[in-house]
């Protein structure tokens, strides 16, 4: 990727070696802007050696590592008029001294780490701030499967003792209870190290476990729909290519997901890259005309997103050598993206 190290000025402030990426529209780095300045992509105005950089298109301006990028705008709610007589404007990176005690960050009551269950605690405390879900807890619909309604009034249970700890000012709670209810429905997560302690898991399964019980049990609205379906499901057009020239014809059809993947590599800096990587994929499956199994490219664009999109960062691959799993450590930043 032409990537390049920029130098960006704003006001008095100067900002060094800033990544600028090229292939990436000009919108993503006006986003990394906003996270160095504050400056909001709609009242910026950014220029590369006195070209004023569009929002989806670079231009024809030339860039290289150590160019200066002047960045012009404000703050949201901060004022153009001068600060003092001597007509120097005022710092909008600054913080205001108005006399007042800082404020506190509210945070949510936590939960307490058991020993290699901060995978769980996670799963849990991300679901918790889905409003639909806090509320069809309360309200669970009827199920032939015991089990899955103890799933359910433990999340309840335990969001409720967490609401409550918060109004007391308390910084965490323990899950004690849900971890023994979890073991119990799901054995396979109870497995102990050598030492007696418990080995370290995996969020994404705990997720799909936790949603998978959630998609059976609880449904909403007048048609019993259920709620992992109408909040988390979203559908993409697909189409199948075959490799071999002269073979199948090109097939399109359309396919639901509950999660997408994004694939992590040297060259993924930003979570749309990630994710346009899992957009294209090879597949093994038989022609219909040749009657023997060959390869076809998978090319998948979003139609619909769901009201909640679940994400999951690929950061685990399979050491052949070692024969063990390695973790990747590459930073991912999110910025926003309209479609894929």
């Amino acid at each position: 990727m032409p990537q390049f190290k920029v130098n960006v000025k704003w006001g008095r402030t100067l900002h060094k070696e800033v990544v600028l990426d090229t292939d990436l529209e000009p919108n993503v780095f006006k986003a990394q802007l906003y996270a160095l300045t504050g400056v909001p992509p709609d009242r910026q105005k950014v220029m590369i050696k006195g070209a004023i950089i569009k929002d989806d298109d670079w231009g024809n301006t030339s860039i290289t590592n150590g160019s200066m990028v002047l960045l012009m705008g404000t703050v949201e709610g901060s004022s153009d008029k001068p600060a003092s007589s001597d007509g120097e404007k005022e710092d909008p990176t600054r913080p205001k001294d108005t006399g007042e005690p800082a404020p506190v960050l509210k945070i949510p009551t936590g939960l307490n780490n058991l020993g290699n269950t901060c995978y769980l605690n996670a799963t849990i405390q991300c679901l918790k701030i889905i409003p639909e879900l806090r509320n069809s807890l309360e309200d669970v619909a009827k199920s032939s499967n015991q089990s899955q309604r103890h799933l359910c009034s433990g999340l309840q249970n335990l969001y409720k003792c967490m609401d409550e700890a918060h109004k007391l000012g308390l910084t965490s709670v323990s899950p004690s209870s849900l971890l023994d209810l979890w073991f119990a429905l799901f054995p396979r997560f109870c497995e102990l190290t050598e030492n007696g302690t418990y080995r370290q898991q995996d969020a994404s399964e705990a997720w799909n476990e936790i949603v998978q019980t959630l998609q059976r049990t609880m449904n909403v609205g007048p048609q019993e729909k259920s709620l992992i379906d109408k909040y988390f499901r979203g559908t993409y057009d697909v189409q199948y290519k075959c490799t071999v020239e002269g073979a199948d014809p090109v097939t399109q059809s359309t396919e639901q997901f509950y999660q997408l993947s994004c694939f992590i590599t040297k060259d993924v800096n930003y979570l749309i890259d990630g994710l346009k990587l899992g957009m294209t994929d090879s597949v093994t499956k038989k022609s219909t005309v040749l009657g023997t199994d060959v390869e076809f490219t998978k090319t998948s664009s979003i139609t619909r997103l769901p009201t909640y999109l679940t994400v999951h960062l690929m950061r685990f691959y399979y050491k052949g050598e070692k024969k063990c799993n390695a973790k990747i450590k590459r930073p991912v930043n999110w910025v926003e993206f309209r479609c894929l």
